[in-house]
C-alpha cells in the first residue's frame, strides 16, 4: 500500500534495474526495483515508464514516426533511418527507450522491396565512387588540353573574310536529355521519347543544319558557323525521379551524349567548307553536386567531361573550341558582343508574361556591366525571340515535368539563325523533327 491505495503487481526476476511509476488513485510517485515485482499490464501500459524514459504520450514526432514504421511495416533500422533522414543509431536507441516489440514477419512484397532498395542504394555508392575516379580523369584531362582551348579573357572575336557581304550561321544545340524516358501516356500522348527517338532526332538536327546553311549561302556567303552546345544533354539524378525515368546512369548517358555530338560534328566538317567555333556552355542537369556551385560550376559538371573529350578526339583546323569557363561566354560576331550560357540563371516561375519579362529583366541587369547585342540561351524548352535575346527549344519536347509545371505545349525544335555582317540578326528558323 502506498499513499492508503493498492496497486496490483506480478512478481519476477529480471535485470537489475529501477523503474518509476504513480499509484493508479492517488497519482504519488514511488520506486520500485524492477528485479523484486512489476506491475500489472494495465498498469504498466497507462502508468509505467521504464528507467528515466518519459511517458509515450510525451514523444516527439520523430519517436513516433519510428514507432509507426518499425510497428506497421517491415523495414528494417536502416531503412526507417533512410526514410526519415535520421541516423540508424537513433532508431535503435528509440526502439530500446520505449520497448518496442520484436518485428512482425515480412511478406514476400517486402522482402522484393527491401532487396530491390538495397541493390539500388548499393549502385548509388558504386556511382559516386565512378564520380570520384571522373573528378581525376577530369582535372588530367583539362591538365592535358589546356593549351588546345580558348581561355575567356576577352570575347573569342569572328572577324568578316572579305568586306561584309557575308553572314555567320548560329546553330542552337540544348536541352536534349538523351537518357530521359518519355511515354506518351504521361504526356496525353503529345510527345515520346526513348534513346532510339533521342538518336534519331540527333541525326536529323545535323542534317537539317547542313540544309538550312545551304540554303541560306544560295542568298549570301557564309564562311563561319558557331555551334552553340548549351548543355542538358544529360538529365542525370538532378531530381528524384530522375532515376526512375532515366535509361542510362549518367556516365553512360555522358558517353552516348557524347557519341551523338562527336557523329554530327563529324556531318558538319564533311557536308560544309565552314570554319566552325563550338561555344560549349554546361547546363544545370549535368551537375555532380546537389545545388549549383556557380563559383566552379563547369568543374561539377558532366559536361565538361563531354567537351573536352570532343575537342580532345575531333582535331579539324576548321574547329576552334570555346569552353566556357564562367556562366557566360563572349563571342564577338563582326564587331557585336554575342552572350551564350544555358539560362538556369533566369528565373521563371510561369508568370502571365511568359519567358519574356524574366529574360529581358536578366539581360537588362547584365547589360550594366557592358552591353551585349544578343543573348542565347537554353534551359526553358521554349524558343522565343525577345529583340536581344534568343531562346532556344529542346530536343526531348513535351514531358511529364512539363506537365506538372504547368508549361505550355511546344513540340519538340532547335534552333538556326543567321547573323549578317552588316544587318545583324536576319533570320531565325526553328529546326523540327518528324519523330
Amino acid at each position: 500500500m502506498v499513499g492508503g491505495c493498492f496497486a496490483y503487481v506480478e512478481v519476477f526476476v529480471v535485470e537489475e534495474q529501477f523503474c518509476i511509476g504513480s499509484c493508479l488513485a492517488s497519482g504519488n510517485a514511488f520506486w520500485l526495483p524492477q528485479h523484486w515485482m512489476r506491475p500489472s499490464s494495465e498498469f504498466l501500459d497507462n502508468q509505467l515508464t521504464f528507467g528515466t524514459n518519459p511517458k509515450e504520450g510525451n514523444m516527439n514526432n520523430r519517436d513516433k514516426q519510428i514507432k509507426k514504421l518499425w510497428l506497421d511495416t517491415s523495414l528494417t533500422k536502416e531503412d526507417i533511418a533512410v526514410r526519415l533522414g535520421c541516423g540508424e543509431t537513433t532508431v535503435r536507441r528509440t526502439i530500446r527507450k520505449y520497448k518496442l516489440p520484436p518485428r512482425k514477419d515480412p511478406t514476400i512484397d517486402e522482402v522484393v522491396e527491401y532487396h530491390e532498395k538495397k541493390a539500388e542504394r548499393d549502385l548509388k555508392k558504386e556511382h559516386n565512387l565512378l564520380l570520384e575516379r571522373v573528378y581525376v580523369l577530369q582535372s588530367e584531362l583539362e591538365a592535358a588540353k589546356s593549351l588546345k582551348r580558348y581561355t575567356q579573357t576577352e570575347p573569342f572575336k569572328i572577324a568578316p573574310s572579305s568586306g561584309l557581304n557575308e553572314a555567320t550561321a548560329v546553330v542552337m544545340a540544348s536541352d536534349w536529355h538523351v537518357e530521359e524516358k518519355v511515354r506518351p501516356e504521361s504526356v496525353s500522348g503529345l510527345n515520346k521519347y526513348t534513346l532510339e527517338i533521342a538518336e534519331a532526332r540527333a541525326g536529323e538536327f545535323f542534317s537539317a543544319t547542313v540544309k538550312l546553311l545551304r540554303k541560306e549561302q544560295r542568298q549570301i556567303k557564309i564562311p563561319n558557323m558557331v555551334l552553340f552546345l548549351g548543355g542538358d544533354f544529360i538529365s542525370g539524378y538532378l531530381r528524384e525521379e530522375d532515376g526512375a525515368n532515366c535509361q542510362l546512369l549518367p556516365m553512360e548517358a555522358a558517353k552516348f551524349a557524347k557519341r551523338l555530338l562527336k557523329s554530327g560534328i563529324q556531318t558538319l566538317l564533311k557536308e560544309t567548307e565552314c570554319n566552325i567555333t563550338v561555344v560549349c556552355c554546361v547546363g544545370n542537369h549535368g551537375r555532380t553536386t546537389k545545388k549549383v556551385h556557380w563559383s566552379n560550376e563547369q568543374g561539377n559538371s558532366l559536361e565538361t567531361f563531354i567537351y573536352h573529350g570532343l575537342s580532345g578526339e575531333l582535331d579539324s583546323k576548321r574547329l576552334t573550341w570555346v569552353i566556357g569557363e564562367g556562366y557566360h561566354t563572349l563571342v564577338e560576331i563582326y564587331g557585336r558582343i554575342h552572350r551564350f550560357h544555358h539560362g538556369h540563371a533566369i528565373r521563371y516561375l510561369g508568370g502571365i508574361g511568359g519567358l519574356f519579362v524574366p529574360a529581358l529583366r536578366a539581360v537588362a541587369q547584365w547589360n550594366q556591366s557592358g552591353e551585349v547585342y544578343m543573348d542565347y540561351f537554353g534551359h526553358h524548352h521554349t524558343q522565343r525571340w525577345g529583340g536581344n535575346f534568343l531562346s532556344n527549344g529542346s530536343m526531348i519536347g513535351y514531358n511529364s515535368y512539363a506537365v506538372s509545371i504547368k508549361a505550355p505545349f511546344e513540340p519538340p525544335r532547335q534552333t538556326f539563325a543567321i547573323i549578317d555582317a552588316k544587318r545583324g540578326l536576319t533570320t531565325i528558323t526553328p529546326i523540327v523533327f518528324s519523330k
